[in-house]
């Protein structure tokens, strides 16, 4: 999944994260095995606004670790 413009449109990383996981955890919590976000930490990231970046705050509302691509194709196969 995209994530909500916290980049190029500077919404609040954590924010958008919370209403996925609200979402995510209330409508589909048994409809997936896996949920994939694709989020870089882009020329927004780590400033006055975002100080965390784009990654950090959602493995720390979804309680996660952050993967590379070949960490995550290790794990899924």
């Amino acid at each position: 999944m995209s994530v909500l413009k916290i980049g190029a449109f500077q919404n609040p990383p954590k924010h958008i994260a919370q209403l996925f996981h609200e979402v995510i955890a209330t409508k589909y919590k048994k409809s997936f095995k896996y949920i994939v976000f694709a989020i870089i930490n882009d020329h927004n990231a780590m400033k006055a606004h975002n100080p965390t970046g784009n990654i950090q705050p959602f493995a720390e509302v979804f309680q996660v670790d952050t993967l590379s691509i070949d960490e995550l194709q290790e794990r899924l196969s």
